[in-house]
């Protein structure tokens, strides 16, 4: 079993704009990832790499099937509001004066 943890601090933190949700830059990240136990340097990197798709790429790449999830309703449920995050986002923010 890899264990990966997540402690407040840089790389990846997804950012909310008027455009939308996008990841963050350097800088504006409010997380850092650190291997623990039997994770490893290619565990962390995947994570990272996760942190830069957009939430339709996630809803998309959480959707396959050889991607497993504690409660297997949670893909039937959770994956289309993942999907519409951006769009919400979006409408939420344009109500917004920033």
């Amino acid at each position: 079993m890899h264990v990966l943890t997540m402690a407040p601090a840089p790389p990846l933190s997804p950012q909310v704009t008027s455009e939308g949700v996008r990841p963050a830059r350097e800088g504006e990240s409010r997380v850092t990832v650190v291997c623990i136990h039997n994770a490893t340097q290619e565990d962390k990197q995947a994570l990272l790499n996760m942190s830069t798709k957009t939430p339709a790429e996630m809803s998309k790449f959480l959707a396959s099937p050889d991607v497993a999830v504690t409660n297997k309703k949670d893909k039937v449920t959770m994956l289309p509001i993942v999907g519409k995050t951006d769009e919400h986002v979006r409408e939420m923010m344009s109500g917004m004066h920033v």
